[in-house]
């Protein structure tokens, strides 16, 4: 699906990313985790094509990144950064239908096949409600999930989330949940999310990678490394690790 092989990066000559070896599992929700400046965002912005990197090989579907076309890589990639730049008066449809943009012929206008995809998306996201408000008027909340439901009108292979439920009460992040899933498991798509959250981590991911120090500190199946050895050495923290009754995945307390 996609690997990293002898990857780095560096921002005025400051090395920020080294990642010898990684590989993300394909039809699953991998989380990166890590304190901040571990380099999560910069992994994220890496695979997403958003920066390049200073030396590697980054492998998508059998390719070399560096060979796809920007409009080939957009029609298997979706990239939702953690922070939206500001949009011009927008309704909330017509910035979903800017997810179609890599299938567009140029004709200037969407397609019924196109419609149809903004629809699902916009219905899988709880906001199809909101689709003649501007976006400029909508809560964080509600921008989030419009931005995610364009990146689902892109009908993509591979999600990458950063943060996908900031500005969410807990509500929605469940339906961010039960879409993420819902969506893994119709599409068999792979989903790699940065996420702050160790407790939402450890219920919604499969897998996760721990970066610390822009290395990869851990990474695995989520039950196995989420440990609480890995845990306090990654965060430099003490936590309590219980068990969830409901379905034996790990939480965290800090001490």
């Amino acid at each position: 699906m996609i690997s990293l092989n002898n990857i780095q990066f560096a921002y005025d000559e400051r090395r920020i990313l080294e990642i010898t070896s990684l590989d993300f599992p394909k039809g699953q929700i991998t989380g990166i985790l890590g304190p901040n400046g571990a380099g999560k965002t910069t992994l994220l912005k890496l695979m997403s094509s958003s920066l390049l990197p200073t030396r590697g090989d980054i492998t998508i579907f059998g390719k070399i990144q560096s060979t796809w076309s920007r409009r080939k890589l957009a029609q298997h990639v979706a990239y939702v950064p953690q922070e939206t730049p500001q949009i011009f008066p927008m309704r909330a449809i017509d910035l979903v239908l800017l997810g179609r943009l890599p299938f567009s012929t140029g004709f200037g206008f969407a397609s019924q096949d196109d419609q149809h995809m903004v629809f699902e998306a916009m219905q899988l996201c709880d906001c199809w409600d909101l689709r003649d408000r501007y976006v400029g008027e909508l809560s964080g909340g509600e921008r989030q999930r419009i931005i995610l439901a364009r990146a689902l009108a892109q009908t993509p292979q591979l999600l990458l989330l950063d943060e996908p439920t900031t500005f969410m009460d807990i509500r929605h992040q469940s339906d961010v949940v039960r879409i993420l899933r819902d969506w893994v498991s119709k599409t068999n798509g792979t989903v790699i999310a940065v996420l702050h959250d160790l407790n939402l981590a450890a219920q919604i991911c499969t897998h996760v990678v721990l970066l610390k120090g822009g290395q990869v500190y851990a990474s695995g199946p989520t039950e196995k490394t989420l440990s609480y050895r890995n845990v306090c050495a990654t965060f430099d923290a003490d936590v309590y690790v219980g068990i969830n009754e409901v379905n034996g995945r790990p939480y965290f307390v800090p001490m």
